[in-house]
């Protein structure tokens, strides 16, 4: 950004998001496609190269199936006459978090070996714990246990807090009734030491799912309510309703808290957000190649939104 290196910019800020969005950091991976998408135009990548760049993961937690359905296809097509296994997998993972996030365990499962027959070097980990997961809840539990054996292996090399919370997680999915709550709360612990969002409120959730269906209810509550805060705050809508249903069947019948921003558009979010960090209107026009007016537009519109009247205000809403 400093040296005006405007290409390997746009391909980091996509990479990024790609990254982003797969922690559960959907609304700094939303700013970053949005920035990416602004620069790209500026040069002169054509609509199909930014077709492929629709943060198609963002889509799936949000639940837009039409959308994430145009993407897919969009991005696909385009991996195809460029031989990109990567954009295939991004494609997939969106697939696979759509239909976990619904409860569609046939179609998660079908993504999830589609993901992993791509076999992109060092990227088909990544659909284990789905195989695992999915597998186990359509009745191949043979699929899972090998999975999962293979999910141990791949996280034994990267020895990351990531992937051993995965492994922790995927592996109480599977393991007998005395067993599976300690690897639960392992899963919940080392996960909550990384910045995986998403990963870690699916391990909330699939705990509280776990002890509600061996009538501990009571237990089971604190894990869907972290599960449901967590969901809101993304605005990953799909997790958020199924946590809401277990969360009622728990005995709970609070209504769901309401996303901190969800009037907001992605420019809106990404201009708001930068605005808290402190940099001034002008800062934020040279990053985003858009003029101060363009941004003191759009900090208008978000004040207005948020019923709010100061930066300060503004730092709390995005702290």
């Amino acid at each position: 950004r400093r040296t005006g290196a405007m290409r390997p910019l746009t391909l980091c800020l996509i990479g990024g998001s790609i990254s982003n969005a797969a922690r559960g950091q959907l609304a700094l991976a939303d700013q970053q496609t949005a920035e990416g998408r602004e620069l790209a135009r500026a040069l002169g990548w054509t609509a199909g190269q930014l077709a492929s760049f629709s943060a198609v993961r963002v889509l799936a937690y949000r639940g837009d199936r039409k959308a994430l359905r145009r993407a897919f296809a969009n991005g696909q097509a385009v991996a195809a006459t460029r031989g990109s296994g990567d954009m295939i997998r991004v494609g997939f993972a969106a697939e696979i978090t759509l239909h976990l996030g619904y409860g569609e365990y046939p179609e998660a499962y079908q993504a999830a070996t589609a993901m992993r027959q791509q076999d992109t070097i060092g990227l088909t980990a990544e659909a284990l714990p789905a195989i695992v997961e999915a597998g186990l809840r359509t009745g191949r539990a043979a699929e899972a246990e090998a999975a999962l054996i293979d999910l141990e292996r791949y996280a034994a090399a990267s020895g990351t807090g990531w992937a051993q919370g995965l492994l922790a997680r995927s592996a109480a999915l599977l393991a007998p009734q005395e067993e599976a709550a300690e690897r639960y709360e392992k899963a919940i612990d080392l996960l909550g030491r990384t910045t995986a969002t998403a990963d870690l409120a699916r391990a909330h959730l699939l705990y509280g799912e776990w002890l509600r269906r061996h009538q501990r209810p009571s237990d089971a509550r604190p894990h869907l309510e972290e599960a449901l805060t967590l969901f809101t705050a993304m605005s990953a809508t799909p997790f958020a309703e199924r946590t809401q249903a277990e969360l009622q069947a728990a005995g709970v019948t609070t209504a769901a808290p309401r996303p901190r921003n969800p009037a907001l558009t992605a420019r809106e979010s990404q201009i708001a957000s930068m605005a808290a960090a402190g940099y001034t209107n002008q800062e934020i026009a040279n990053r985003l190649f858009i003029t101060a007016n363009t941004v003191e537009y759009h900090l208008k519109k978000v004040f207005r939104k948020l019923a709010i009247d100061s930066r300060r205000q503004l730092r709390d809403k995005f702290s």
